[in-house]
Parts: structure tokens; C-alpha cells; sequence
């Protein structure tokens, strides 16, 4: 059975990602106690791979390894990680983070991740990301 790519990203109700300059700030971490529950029980236990947009990875990645004292950081920090790019041409992450260009064609390699061996692979995505793979029917 090929593994699953769970999407799991925050939006607003008007449909916003981000605000202007790609501000972040409206997103809280006040998940209330049954989707944190869910997320852990549910999502994370069969996770094994990070799929993201480069956009939220220069970001998030350093900010998980920075705070490794932070409620699931050490979870996120062990998964093994892919980075969507057009513009990066080598992991500034070191050789653990994988990068597939934006411009090779993402379905093949999303797919090719589908068909390894492993748990399921959760994608943070940020718009661009998101919008890409949902479009390619790989969520």
C-alpha cells in the first residue's frame, strides 16, 4: 500500500495563507486539547518523511531545531525531510533535507516518494506548495 501525504496547513476563513509580505502573524498555536489529541494519535503516529515548501522551511526548520524544549520538536526534528525549491540548489539544512525543484515535474517525484517504503508523509504547506499539490490529485 503506497503511503499517504496528509496536508495539514492553516488557512483563513476567507481563504488567506498569509497576510501581507507573507506575515504569519494570525496563526496561534492555541490548538484546543481534541485536535491536539488527534494530531498526536491520529496523524503523527504513522509519519515518517516532512514534505514543505521552501518558503516555510527556511523558517520553520530552523525554528524546530533551535527549540528543541517546544512540545513535538522532537518529533518534527526526527522526521526526514523534503524541501519543494526552484531556488535553492543545495540544502542550507545539511544532506538530511532532500530538495526536488519547482520546476521538475512534482507529481513524479512526490509520487516516487509515495512509492518508497516507510510511514506516511505530512506536508506543511505553505500556498504555493499546498495549492500544487492538491491540483496534482497527490493528497
Amino acid at each position: 500500500m503506497a503511503r499517504k501525504l496528509i496536508l495539514q496547513m492553516h488557512i483563513s476563513l476567507d481563504g488567506y495563507v498569509t497576510g501581507p509580505d507573507n506575515d504569519c502573524s494570525w496563526i496561534t498555536h492555541g490548538f484546543d486539547d481534541e485536535l491536539n489529541a488527534y494530531i498526536k494519535t491520529t496523524i503523527m503516529p504513522s509519519v515518517d518523511h516532512m514534505l514543505l515548501g521552501r518558503k516555510l522551511a527556511i523558517g520553520f526548520i530552523p525554528h524546530w531545531i533551535a527549540h528543541p524544549e517546544l512540545e513535538g520538536a522532537d518529533v518534527i526534528n526526527s522526521l526526514r525531510k523534503t524541501v519543494v525549491t526552484c531556488t535553492l540548489k543545495e540544502s542550507p539544512w545539511g544532506e538530511d533535507v532532500a530538495l526536488i525543484g519547482r520546476r521538475e515535474k512534482i507529481e513524479e517525484r512526490v509520487n516516487d516518494l509515495k512509492a518508497q517504503k516507510g510511514g506516511d508523509i505530512i506536508t506543511y504547506g505553505g500556498a504555493r506548495t499546498g495549492r500544487a499539490l492538491v491540483a496534482a490529485n497527490l493528497v
